[in-house]
């Protein structure tokens, strides 16, 4: 492998056809190094050193293909939808990254081909904002286009992780449901932006939340601080005053996240119970904990929620 397609492909993530003639190599030497394995098409005349793609997580993948594609695209395409989305955050869950996104606003038509979307539309000044060097939607923009493909579950977790990074505000949010009211596929956005919040903590809060919601489940407080006197003993994701009951989402990593310097998970464990028990004396209350497993089952998690704030069961179920 010549070492100027390495530094290429350390430096941006892929390199294009004319990079590998322009290093020296020959259009037979280029297909026999492919056929080797040691270099991968990423899509039409851009490829990457086989290697370290394999090691790439998909969202590096996808920004390397969105960064290739915008090379070779005429001046004013702008990245946009889900490629945006992945500019602006690490926090999405379920997302179609196969694809790359750009839209320009003097396209004739909408067309899409092998792993790339071109979409036409108006893109005023104030909507296109420059992430390291790559132009792209900004924040509630792409939050709004990313809504017209999937469904309200992964549109509501990137709105939620825009809103709670600072990256938009509910006002942006809003207006820019305003400004899309009539486009096509906005079936979703309205309620996913209604249900919106910075105070999801995470993305598992985000899906936690839209699965109560749409079981029926009334809305719980979020983020409620819980006090000993002065002292903040405990910030609960979800609290339901009226039911007495206070619930908590344990992601994969909440254990190593509160480790303190010398503890082991299993110290961290103990503590996290003790102050569980805390909030119990403290607020007289249930408590119920969810975790990831606790998604995949919707109607095993509504009757679980149900049953702890004591509402009958069989409520209708939102089919959003």
């Amino acid at each position: 492998m010549h070492p100027r397609l390495r530094d290429l492909d350390r430096a941006q993530g892929y390199f294009l056809t004319r990079d590998a003639l322009a290093a020296g190599y020959t259009t037979s030497a280029f297909y026999r190094a492919r056929r080797a394995g040691e270099i991968v098409a990423i899509r039409h005349g851009t490829y990457a050193v086989a290697s370290t793609w394999r090691e790439r997580s998909e969202v590096d993948r996808h920004r390397a293909r969105l960064s290739s594609a915008l090379e070779r695209a005429d001046v004013g395409h702008v990245a946009s939808h889900t490629s945006a989305v992945v500019l602006h955050t690490d926090g999405h869950w379920g997302l179609d990254l196969s694809t790359v996104h750009l839209t320009h606003p003097r396209r004739r038509s909408e067309r899409r081909e092998s792993g790339l979307a071109h979409h036409r539309a108006v893109l005023p000044e104030e909507h296109v904002v420059d992430i390291g060097g790559v132009p792209t939607v900004v924040p509630a923009r792409a939050a709004v286009e990313l809504s017209t493909i999937p469904d309200t579950e992964r549109s509501l977790v990137v709105m939620d992780s825009l809103l709670r990074e600072g990256r938009m505000t509910v006002g942006e949010l809003d207006a820019m449901v305003t400004h899309a009211r009539n486009w096509p596929g906005t079936l979703h956005t309205a309620v996913a932006a209604s249900l919106a919040s910075p105070l999801a903590g995470s993305v598992g809060e985000s899906r936690l939340f839209y699965r109560l919601w749409r079981g029926g489940i009334p809305a719980p407080v979020r983020q409620h601080p819980v006090y000993d006197g002065s002292e903040l003993v405990a910030v609960l994701d979800l609290w339901w005053p009226e039911h007495g009951v206070a619930g908590e989402f344990d992601g994969a990593v909440t254990y190593t996240r509160l480790l303190r310097p010398g503890e082991s998970a299993a110290d961290a464990v103990v503590r996290e119970k003790v102050r569980e028990d805390r909030v119990r004396e403290l607020l007289d209350c249930g408590f119920v904990r969810y975790v990831w497993h606790d998604l995949d089952d919707q109607d095993r998690l509504v009757v679980r929620t149900r049953r702890a704030l004591g509402l009958p069961m069989g409520a209708p179920k939102v089919s959003l």
